[in-house]
């Protein structure tokens, strides 16, 4: 018990380091909430705005966002919806390590606010192996089989570093033929009919860099309610200063399954006799930040877990907004592409 105490009050010290923390003192009792998680990896970006009060997160009527790059206007664009309910600010920008970006929401309500960030440098995938391993991982009732990802990264040189590593899907069905009842058209022959891009959950329980082997309770826990099972994976360059290192994840591999899996896709209505090639690939990213992303996403862990109700008082997640709460933060981000064999579908 005596180490992890050490590990909890590290945890505390972390976020006492941070400058600013989440407070609602506005004279309504409501602010407007800004968060986007860029990434230099990405063009299309999205930010999410909303109110927060002393009981509840609220929806916005409304809002128009403008988004400027190094000092020069980049866009502008407006709250979208889906089903009723907001789902954020888009907005195109590419961002390259070493620009500044800042975002200026403005509200239907009239409420303002900004962020801004820094895209720091980025670091290097080196080589990625892939292989089988057959294993019982902690909370599983049974041996799985899972694809090792073995990923060698090289830190960035000559100063303190902060990571995050994790894998995202690209999977698309692409209309091949058709038959004479199709309910497509020519015109749709070579193009994606279903197509999905996004995270993918993995395993770190085999790296002794991202997984600590630390549990409040008796047995491990890999869940996000377990905060040293570091679900989100992120890790500083302490122990790897200079250096290379190879770091380890799982994916089931029940999950590549052409029948429940999720990156292949069928299409959803199809009729008899069409053919379709479904196409996967996963994308291992390397993202840096800075510390105080490192720290904002450390205090995220922290909160969902099961230490945060009987140790924090207040909300520890810091924020960077002005005139409102929030977070705007930039990870510059190095992508290596393992792509898995075709799969048709007749």
């Amino acid at each position: 018990m005596k180490r992890y105490f050490y590990f909890i009050l590290a945890s505390i010290l972390a976020f006492c380091g941070c400058e600013e923390r989440i407070h609602l003192e506005s004279q309504d009792g409501k602010k407007l909430i800004l968060n986007a998680m860029l990434s230099t990896r990405d063009t299309l970006h999205r930010a999410f705005i909303s109110f927060g009060t002393m009981d509840d997160i609220l929806p916005a009527a409304g809002g128009e966002r403008e988004c400027y790059v190094n000092g020069e206007l980049a866009g502008t664009g407006s709250l979208e919806f889906s089903d009723g309910k907001p789902s954020g600010i888009p907005f195109v920008a590419g961002i390259r390590p070493g620009d500044k970006v800042r975002l200026v929401v403005t509200t239907s309500e009239g409420y303002k606010a900004e962020g801004t960030a820094v895209a720091p440098k980025s670091a290097e995938i080196l080589s990625v192996k892939t292989d089988s391993v057959t294993t019982q991982l902690p909370g599983d009732k049974e041996v799985k089989d899972y694809i090792r990802f073995r990923a060698t990264i090289r830190d960035i040189p000559g100063e303190d570093n902060w990571y995050r590593i994790h894998m995202m899907s690209d999977s698309r069905t692409i209309l091949v033929a058709l038959s004479d009842y199709s309910q497509f058209h020519p015109e749709d022959l070579g193009t994606a009919i279903r197509s999905h891009r996004g995270p993918v959950e993995v395993s770190n329980y085999f790296d002794p860099l991202l997984y600590k082997g630390l549990s409040l309770s008796k047995e491990e826990d890999l869940s996000e309610l377990n905060y040293f099972a570091n679900v989100l994976n992120i890790f500083d360059d302490k122990s790897i200063r200079d250096s290379e290192y190879e770091s380890t994840l799982l994916f089931e591999a029940n999950n590549l399954s052409h029948y429940n899996g999720i990156l292949y896709l069928y299409p959803k209505t199809w009729s008899g006799g069409d053919r379709f090639i479904a196409k996967c690939s996963l994308m291992l990213r390397l993202a840096s930040m800075d510390r105080k992303t490192f720290n904002y996403l450390n205090a995220i862990q922290f909160e969902r877990s099961e230490l945060s109700a009987p140790i924090v008082g207040q909300d520890p997640i810091p924020s960077n907004v002005k005139g409102g709460i929030g977070y705007v933060c930039i990870l510059s981000e190095t992508e290596y592409v393992i792509p898995f064999p075709d799969f048709e579908i007749k």
